[in-house]
């Protein structure tokens, strides 16, 4: 039997005074942890975000885990490579497993930047709201000027299911995401996305997503990308 712990929480560094000093912190409580039967730990996502005051959900690059001087500073907000490696070595010492929590479908570009873009405008509106048969419709319109961005327009519309077959836990969900390219993008892009969520017991679930990309933004030539992939969540 595995038993994991999530070894972080949002604006964790902060909170805890530890900004840049994550991997350390934890590394000190590993013996501890492992002595209190935990035999994993899930990580934050752990490369350079777009601001060095990120939990790293918005990724930057991925191959800086905290030491080129990029995007505000060296460290991330959890440390740097040398204090990862030592903190999975220690983990592992210790008989705990370490896994990384990771953001692969998307990266925050420099062409971003208002440095090079200039500065620019925008707004948003969304919707979502559960009706009684379980079906959730819901979307959101995303608008901005021409400068600034690299994208000015992007709509989602998308429907959820909350109870599938009757079944009060697992979820259906299905949603079309098209953003429209202001300049130096190459692309409108189109995404599609799917997945079920099958509650297998209180504190599991799993299930399969597909997503389906039509001519990326920044491709230089279009084309459609399909990536299936397998979730699984589980909840202490």
């Amino acid at each position: 039997m595995s038993v994991m712990l999530q070894a972080f929480y949002w604006d964790c560094p902060a909170k805890e005074k530890q900004e840049n000093n994550w991997w350390n912190f934890v590394a000190d409580h590993v013996e501890d942890l492992s002595k209190s039967g935990f035999n994993a730990l899930w990580l934050p996502p752990v490369s350079k975000a777009a601001e060095t005051r990120s939990m790293g959900y918005d990724p930057y690059d991925y191959f800086d885990l905290g030491d080129l001087d990029q995007k505000g500073g060296k460290k991330t907000w959890f440390g740097n490579r040398a204090e990862l490696v030592a903190l999975i070595k220690k983990a592992h010492d210790n008989r705990i497993a370490c896994y990384a929590d990771m953001v692969i479908k998307m990266c925050i570009r420099d062409s971003d930047d208002t440095a090079t873009l200039g500065s620019g405008v925008g707004g948003g509106i969304a919707f979502e709201h559960e009706l009684r048969s379980g079906w959730v419709p819901f979307g959101r319109l995303g608008f901005a000027s021409n400068t600034g961005t690299s994208i000015k327009q992007v709509e989602e519309l998308g429907l959820d299911q909350a109870k599938p077959f009757g079944r009060r836990g697992d979820m259906f969900g299905i949603t079309f995401i098209h953003s429209e390219p202001s300049f130096g993008a190459k692309h409108h892009e189109s995404v599609m996305e799917t997945f079920y969520r099958l509650r297998l017991t209180k504190s599991v679930d799993v299930g399969p997503d597909l997503e389906v990309s039509n001519h990326p933004t920044y491709a230089s030539k279009a084309y459609t990308t399909a990536l299936l992939g397998l979730r699984m969540r589980i909840m202490f």
